[in-house]
């Protein structure tokens, strides 16, 4: 990990071209309320290619309108990654899926997550990855 920060959203990890976040329970997510996020971002990969990582340990909300605004913010974001824990979660990722024109995936564990995004960061520089 290259560095971490907890924000009032919730926490986030920067890894070379990965990035995790964990949105503290209860919060309900908007773009204004992604700010933060969406600052750190432009910072540390500055251009270069990355996945998000969403590590859903806690319960939030998502306005999904601003969820497709934050996607197209960062045309440098290779894929959104999710990883649930419970089936309610994972039933609301189908929705999610709708609103994101980048593949976005699901796991059931931070590892296979993390593994899965280094490997096809590696693999893959033109944009290959499973929808």
């Amino acid at each position: 990990m290259k560095s971490s920060y907890q924000l009032g959203l919730g926490n986030i990890f920067f890894f070379e071209n990965i990035l995790i976040s964990e949105i503290n329970e209860g919060k309900h997510v908007n773009y204004n309320e992604a700010l933060d996020y969406k600052d750190l971002i432009t910072e540390k990969f500055d251009g270069k290619p990355f996945i998000y990582i969403s590590n859903r340990v806690n319960q939030f909300s998502v306005n999904i309108m601003d969820f497709e605004k934050f996607c197209n913010t960062f045309p440098n974001m290779k894929a959104f990654v999710t990883v649930y824990y419970n089936q309610f979660t994972y039933k609301g990722l189908a929705f999610e899926k709708q609103f994101c024109k980048i593949p976005y995936l699901d796991f059931k564990t931070i590892t296979e997550a993390y593994k899965f995004s280094k490997k096809e960061l590696k693999v893959s520089n033109k944009n290959k990855f499973p929808k």
